[in-house]
């Protein structure tokens, strides 16, 4: 009856000091051990690919320039403001003296709009 190796379990010449698969040391007289289990190894998955990257965004080559602001419009002028004046108008100059004391407080005259047969008349001014 021939020895085995006590660390694999193979044949072994009676005259060997070491297991020649192995590299164990040899026990006189050791009866065949039991058969060694090899481990179960799990099986092997394949490697899963990475997601996908997007590509990157390549840099600007030149920066962007900076864009001026529009300018703003002004403001729409405020909406005419218009006086009425009811006047008796004896004569052309005191038609004259009423419209340049208007023109005095920031108006012009607009329209005068005679009042049937009398010497009245209505007179429209515009702030200027």
């Amino acid at each position: 009856m021939g020895k085995f190796c006590m660390q694999c379990g193979k044949p072994m010449e009676e005259t060997h000091k070491f297991c020649l698969n192995c590299g164990a040391p040899a026990a006189p007289g050791t009866p065949a051990p039991a058969p060694v289990q090899q481990p179960v190894q799990a099986p092997v998955q394949p490697p899963v690919a990475p997601a996908p990257q997007p590509a990157p965004v390549p840099p600007v080559a030149e920066p962007i320039p900076a864009v001026e602001p529009a300018p703003v419009a002004e403001a729409p002028a405020e909406p005419k403001a218009y006086t009425v004046v009811i006047a008796e108008l004896k004569d052309a100059d005191a038609l004259e003296e009423l419209v340049n004391a208007k023109a005095a407080d920031g108006y012009r005259l607009v329209a005068a709009v005679p009042n049937g047969t009398s010497n009245k008349a209505t007179l429209f001014f515009e702030l200027k």
